[in-house]
This record gives structure tokens, sequence and C-alpha cells, in this order.
């Protein structure tokens, strides 16, 4: 299952499973932001309750399901973000559940493996606005995740290496 803001993140989500050798067909929900419908960060954050309890739900029938969700970090950092996100509703190390967060915006992420990365606090949605497909990055950031030393990494990459990292073995 996956709840994302966009369809940038959905595809980089995408290209790490694949590159995971998780197949694609198996996703049995994806949830983005309808396009100009609203804050995408505020729409994630409103629906992970939600979808956290679709998830215990199918998980707790024995059913084998991970939750993956990305959610920008904007101008908050990882773990505030995080808080926010499971303010009224927390997981569990033991659960198949990963929560990503670029800390400006997925676009950071994308400069980073690209090579052209001065810092997380920079935007770079301008320059990759009309990347597509995203699924490289994701295939990108697997390799990477399995080949660098997190101190390597800017730190929300980093956090999210370990997630991946995580989710791979529960």
């Amino acid at each position: 299952m996956i709840l994302c803001e966009d369809k940038a993140q959905l595809d980089f989500i995408k290209g790490y499973c694949k590159e995971a050798g998780w197949d694609n067909r198996a996703i049995i929900s994806q949830d983005l932001c309808p396009a100009g419908s609203q804050s995408a960060e505020q729409w994630v954050r409103e629906r992970f309750e939600r979808t956290l309890r679709t998830f215990r739900g199918k998980y707790g029938q024995g059913r084998s399901v991970i939750l993956l969700v990305m959610i920008d970090g904007d101008k908050f950092s990882v773990s505030e973000r995080k808080k926010q996100l499971q303010q009224n509703v927390q997981c569990t190390a033991q659960e198949p559940v990963a929560i990503f967060v670029p800390k400006r915006n997925i676009q950071s992420w994308m400069a980073f493996l690209d090579g052209d990365f001065e810092n997380e606090e920079k935007d770079y949605k301008q320059k990759y606005q009309r990347q597509s497909p995203n699924s490289k990055y994701g295939r990108t950031l697997r390799k990477f995740c399995l080949s660098q030393s997190p101190e390597k990494l800017p730190s929300s990459l980093e956090d999210a290496c370990k997630e991946w990292v995580r989710i791979e073995r529960v």
C-alpha cells in the first residue's frame, strides 16, 4: 500500500520497489492527492490515520502487506513531520510501515542522486518539475542505500535508507 503526495513521489517509490525485486502489480492500493485539490502534505496527514487502520486490518488478517508513506518535510525536520503525521496514531517499529520525508521535497533527493546538490534547504522543485519518470531515482536510491555509508548522505536520505532497510527486513 502506498500513500503519498503526488505522481513524482509515487514513481520514486515504485522505482525503489522495482529495484528491490517487488512486483508493482502487487500494489493493492496507491493513494495520492488529486492534483490542484489542496495542500498535498495536508492531504497525506489527513488520510494517514484511515490508511493505517486499513493497512492494520489487512496485516492483522495475516496478509503479507507493507505500507509506504511519503510526505514532504517542507520547512520541518524529518522528525517533526513524522510526529505531525502520527499525531493521533503511532506506528511501531515491528509494523511493516515506512515513512519517508524528503527534507524539502522529493526534488532535493533527485538533485542529490544526480550529483547536483547543495543542501537540503534549497528548493529544487523548478529544476525537476517536469522530470518524468521519477522511477529511475528510486532505483538509484536503492543501489545507493545498499552501497554507501549513511554519514555520506543528507539527513533525510539517511533516514529514508534506514527505513527502506528496516522495511525490507520486516
